[in-house]
């Protein structure tokens, strides 16, 4: 039998718990959340569900209290001190970039912090929450957040809350429905169990009469047969009633023994909540604790209080507090809230504080508009966003006509790190409509504004409000003028192009020498990037010598990671679109190294973004979808970065012959047509166009690459390495007979050579370009001269994939010439290496050429590889990477790539894992040589 008197009737909750810890046990967690209303044993059951935890888990417990909803992720701290994460949430000033971080990326790069700690985590953790339901809005959002990112980790929730309030009964619903948890509901005990109960409690035998009464008194609540039970031991005649639900009246018979002083520090005690300070309880009572601590003894010894850590006392149930507490009348309620706060506030506790502001009589005090502005924009730069919109507004609203502008400065940057652009637009305009608003507040709410005005898609309001914000400040604060040129450039980008925004970084530049060497550095590559894209590559020196300054001081680096403007992952975009690739990758690794140190969830996921396009560019497709996927995750800290994510992903997709997934991608990337990101058209649509030519629409493939060229042109991308998509827009064009366009696209491509652009892919797609249309005209020797040219550009640049698209081209016009022996080879190089790169979409076209062509795989030969092949195959099982490949071979990347090819082709495999599987057919590696590979 179980012997808490909560788990009568339990056995569904023990199982699910069991269940729960075996998943966790085995490297599996998630979520249980226990529902019911008070007194039905919650709490019975999570602390044996911490107990059965214990032996192997590491065992966070929190709880919920109605006086601490205001603390900042007061809740979950809790559970993370008693794990020893006690550096995770907390005070504003420990965040990744300092006090003075953007609330939104304080926030995310919090709840990053948490995931990548429990993560790191050897031992099964289990975090145990209860009274969920008082939970503070910013530990419920965190709990959510766990829970769905643990399905594959070995940490448990356990949670324990009421229906009331909804806020956390929502949460689980919802992690519920989204299959991330599980929800047992708490019945009351039948009447049998009741019987049971009451005569445990009593020893002895319970008349039946008598358990009729309690059980339909009490509803079944174990709780309150628990007290029923004890009041008739006491020789309460009337402990049962005879009609009517026992409730407050049963609990507060409990509080009758206590003196008179006991029971007036008992009231302030359930003012103050669940847990409290003793002395704070006696000197919000009047009474005086003499001797010291005599107080404290009494109210344990009267066995409705118990000691908590810290030298706190609790009560030993909710209820008992909230019966104590509902019984206090109103008035006197709101005096002791009153009086609760000025002891807190004289004792710099103005978080705890300021709950007892808003439920006191003080609205007309300055001092609690004071509070509840220090306490939220605490909260605010703490990451605790929700909980500073709460405090934020109760200040905003008893401050009267006219609050402070720093008060609504704040307050509107708390309702748009919590996605509330709208009603933070309304602020930020109240600021702006009062004509005393001083001009340097004016600049900061129009800097906001357009913020807002950006994460609504509302680009051209946006950029006039950070053009009217620049000139208000450009001679008296230029470092606030360049960051909000950056952002202006920011959101011109995605409706106006690199042309609009280049004027705006070339002004940051020009107010660049006043400001800190931070910023100098991200004007400094933000020109450069965007001159690059609008096809002057004159300011890559100025770039480089910028960045050499960053790498050279470690300390900066995390200065240089926001992914807005941010100066490396500029820079490392840059580096892969003049086609320095190994450089930009060595930047880009250095990058998220440091931003992983620091937590700094927005830079993780855009260079994660930056690295998967860097990877798919290089032909690694796996690594390539790892990053993806890793900055999918973190779309939801950082949401304007998940357009960015659904970009890289499609184009990975497509080459991977993953049509279904991509099609799902591209369908949300549709969506950006109506808020105007057409920048993510760009590559939508190029990518679909690509996919419709695969399948032989022409006319449809031609209709959509109109529609790309014309908005590129639109947004004035001028740089011909950024029409990444043009060799197969001239080759659909001259496909669909629409040879004029074809010349037109080969025509931009022509600009990189003369404008001296290093990019050479240009150059590979004008000859590609150029072979479609000889050959249409029936100059084949003029079109096999173009594809020969094509591939020769190859052994400048590394881009493999480009490099099988070269030779199917080439080799599929070999065969529609009649020349199959000629195609054979270079349709079966093609083949080898898009297996080795795992590009299954064009291995799939050049087995389908191979097969046209008259070639065959020799199944016969399949097991047969070269003494260098078997080398490559067996460092490849080993897990080295293809560049570490290439240094113990001492032989090029490329070349690694092409002996993988064929081991995939002889071996009958796809993939490195595939690889893995085989590897006893493989030689012993050599030996690789120590030290860092580069």
């Amino acid at each position: 039998m179980i012997d808490s008197i909560g788990m009568w009737e339990r056995e569904s909750v023990v199982g699910a718990v069991d269940r729960l810890f075996a998943r966790t046990r085995s490297g599996r967690g998630g979520g249980l959340f226990l529902l019911g209303g008070a007194g039905l044993g919650k709490t019975s059951c999570l602390r044996n569900a911490c107990s059965a935890a214990a032996p192997d888990h590491l065992v966070g417990k929190a709880r919920g209290d109605e006086m601490e909803s205001a603390l900042p992720f007061g809740m979950v701290s809790q559970a993370f001190d008693a794990w020893g994460y006690r550096d995770l949430v907390g005070d504003g000033d420990r965040g990744w970039d300092g006090p003075a971080a953007d609330a939104g990326v304080a926030r995310a790069s919090r709840f990053y912090r948490v995931l990548r700690r429990v993560r790191e985590s050897r031992t099964p953790l289990l975090l145990a929450a209860d009274d969920l339901h008082w939970a503070d809005p910013d530990s419920l959002a965190m709990l959510a957040f766990l829970c769905r990112r643990i399905a594959q980790l070995p940490v448990a929730v356990v949670g324990a809350l009421r229906p009331f309030p909804p806020a956390a009964l929502q949460m689980c619903e919802a992690l519920a429905h989204d299959g991330a948890a599980e929800i047992e509901v708490l019945a009351p005990l039948s009447r049998r169990s009741a019987g049971a109960l009451l005569a445990a409690l009593a020893g002895r035998p319970v008349d039946d009469r008598l358990v009729r009464a309690a059980w339909t008194s009490a509803g079944g609540n174990p709780l309150l047969l628990e007290q029923l039970a004890r009041a008739t031991c006491r020789g309460e005649e009337t402990a049962v009633p005879s009609s009517g639900v026992a409730g407050d009246g049963v609990l507060l018979t409990r509080f009758a023994g206590l003196p008179p002083d006991g029971l007036r520090v008992a009231r302030a005690a359930g003012v103050l909540g669940v847990r409290f300070p003793p002395t704070l309880a006696t000197a919000l009572a009047g009474v005086p604790d003499q001797p010291p601590g005599s107080t404290t003894e009494a109210l344990c010894r009267s066995g409705l209080f118990t000691a908590a850590p810290g030298g706190a006392l609790e009560f030993v149930h909710p209820l008992f507090r909230q019966a104590l507490y509902d019984e206090i009348p109103a008035p006197v309620r709101a005096r002791l809230h009153a009086g609760a706060f000025a002891l807190l506030h004289a004792r710099g506790r103005d978080a705890a504080a300021a709950e007892h502001a808003l439920r006191s009589d003080l609205a007309d005090d300055p001092a609690v508009v004071d509070v509840l502005t220090r306490a939220g924009t605490a909260a605010l730069r703490a990451g605790a966003s929700a909980t500073a919109v709460g405090q934020l507004r109760a200040a905003v609203e008893w401050a009267g006509d006219r609050p402070d502008p720093t008060l609504l400065l704040a307050y509107g940057e708390a309702l748009l790190s919590t996605a509330a652009a709208e009603r933070a637009v309304e602020i930020y305009e109240r600021l702006l409509a009062d004509p005393t608003t001083q001009v340097a507040d004016r600049a900061s709410a129009l800097r906001m504004l357009g913020r807002a005005h950006t994460s609504m898609a509302a680009y051209p309001a946006a950029s006039a409000r950070f053009a009217e914000a620049v000139e208000l400040i450009a001679d008296a604060d230029p470092a606030a003028a360049i960051e909000a040129l950056l952002d202006e450039a920011m959101a011109s980008w995605a409706t106006a192009g690199p042309v609009t925004s280049l004027p705006l970084v070339a002004r940051a530049l020009d107010l660049a020498p006043a400001a800190d060497p931070v910023l100098r550095r991200r004007a400094t590559v933000a020109w450069a990037f965007v001159a690059v894209l609008t096809g002057d590559a004159g300011g890559t020196r100025a770039a480089d010598e910028a960045y050499r300054g960053l790498a050279m001081d470690t300390a900066a680096q995390i200065g240089d990671l926001s992914w807005t403007w941010g100066t490396i992952v500029l820079y490392g975009h840059m580096l892969s679109f003049t086609e320095r690739m190994s450089e930009a990758e060595q930047v880009l690794a250095t990058a998220a190294a440091a931003a992983e140190r620091g937590g700094a969830v927005d830079a993780v996921a855009s260079l994660a973004i930056a690295r998967a396009r860097l990877c798919h560019e290089r032909g690694r497709l796996d690594d390539a979808l790892g990053h993806a996927r890793r900055a999918g995750e973190l779309a939801e800290l950082v949401p304007m970065l998940a357009r960015f994510v659904d970009v890289g992903l499609l184009a990975i997709l497509y080459e991977l012959g993953r049509g279904a997934e991509a099609d799902v991608v591209y369908r949300r990337i549709e969506t950006t047509a109506d808020t105007g990101e057409f920048g993510a058209l760009v590559v939508g649509w190029a990518v679909q166009a690509r996919r419709l030519l695969d399948t032989g629409a022409v006319a449809a493939a031609c209709e959509l690459f109109s529609r790309v060229e014309d908005l590129a042109r639109r947004l004035r991308f001028e740089n011909p390495c950024m029409w990444y998509w043009a060799r197969y827009a001239a080759v659909a064009y001259v496909a669909g007979g629409r040879s004029d366009d074809a010349r037109r696209v080969v025509s931009v491509l022509d600009r990189s050579t003369a404008r001296g652009l290093p990019c050479r892919w240009p150059r590979i797609a004008a000859h590609a370009g150029r072979a479609a249309l000889a050959e249409a005209d029936g100059d084949l020797d003029g079109a096999e001269g173009h594809h020969r040219s094509a591939v020769a550009v190859h052994d400048e640049v590394e881009l493999p994939l480009e490099h099988v698209e070269t030779l199917l081209a080439y080799g599929s016009f070999l065969r529609r010439r009649g020349r199959p022996a000629r195609a054979r080879p270079v349709l079966a190089d093609a083949l080898a290496r898009a297996q080795g790169l795992g590009a299954v979409r064009l291995a799939g076209t050049a087995r389908d050429e191979l097969s046209a062509a008259g070639g065959r795989r020799h199944r016969g030969r399949s097991r047969e590889l070269t003494v260098q092949e078997s080398r490559v195959a067996r460092l490849a099982a080993d897990g080295l990477a293809n560049r570490e490949i290439a240094v113990a071979l001492s032989i090029t990347a490329r070349t690694v790539e092409y002996h993988l090819g064929h081991v995939y082709a002889k071996l009958e495999v796809r993939s490195r894992r595939d690889l893995i599987v085989r590897s006893e057919q493989l030689a012993p590696a050599p030996a690789v040589p120590p030290g860092p590979i580069g």
